[in-house]
């Protein structure tokens, strides 16, 4: 399978509209949530499996961690700046929890971090998981990412997808390209698409197959796609 292409497109697509009403919901309560409100910030972060790798004084740290989440800067700098006054929890740094729960709290509108999306890079910077997410985000700072999503922004969508957010789009066709890289390298006989076929067996529609081409087409041509396979 291409990286970043078609049949990546439609797999990364069909998992985010199917996923997007739950994390919409998710993301509004969460925004909306007191600083008290555990059940409504905990909720997302549980789904998303990352709420269990937080000690008790990181749970409460969290909502203030958040709070001060610069408004300014680079975003991969304060991101990590963010995991450090967090402290390393019961699994060390919780990078991949602090990216999801600021994307809840709306704080950014870039991919999530996880191993699966950052697999699909074929090299990140780094010896732990902040180091690691930090230039993840680098990455994608110094990339066309800004530009891609401005463009997706002002393009007229069919009524089918106008839900579709660009940030989710990504995540979920950069984790369709990281699993495909993580499982075939794990799992030789492993096929990449079962996991996001499984519930939905049908052909994908007109419009979804027109917007993948698309934007499998934009990712070669900007170079958007060069960006998982730098060695550098």
């Amino acid at each position: 399978m291409e990286l970043l292409g078609v049949e990546n497109s439609i797999l990364g697509l069909r998992d985010h509209m199917k996923n997007w009403p739950n994390e919409r919901c998710y993301r509004k309560n969460f925004t909306l949530a007191d600083e008290d409100d555990e059940k409504l910030i905990s909720e997302p972060l549980r789904d998303f499996s990352v709420w269990r790798w937080l000690d008790e004084k990181g749970r409460k740290d969290l909502r203030r961690v958040i709070r001060d989440f610069p408004k300014e800067g680079e975003f991969s700098k304060n991101v990590g700046d963010c995991i450090k006054n967090l402290g390393k929890q019961k699994s060390g740094w919780w990078a991949s929890g602090m990216s999801k729960a600021l994307w809840f709290a709306s704080k950014h509108e870039y991919p999530m971090y996880d191993r699966f999306t950052a697999a699909a890079f074929k090299k990140l910077d780094g010896t732990d998981a902040r180091e690691r997410c930090i230039s993840f985000y680098q990455k994608l700072e110094d990339s066309c990412y800004l530009d891609l999503k401005k463009e997706f922004d002002e393009m007229e969508m069919p009524e089918a997808l106008r839900t579709v957010r660009f940030d989710r789009f990504i995540d979920k066709s950069l984790m369709v390209a990281g699993l495909y890289r993580y499982t075939k390298k794990s799992f030789k006989n492993f096929d990449i698409s079962i996991q996001f076929r499984a519930s939905d067996t049908s052909e994908p529609s007109t419009e979804y197959c027109r917007f993948a081409k698309h934007w499998a087409e934009r990712f070669k041509k900007t170079g958007f796609v060069n960006v998982l396979t730098s060695e550098s």
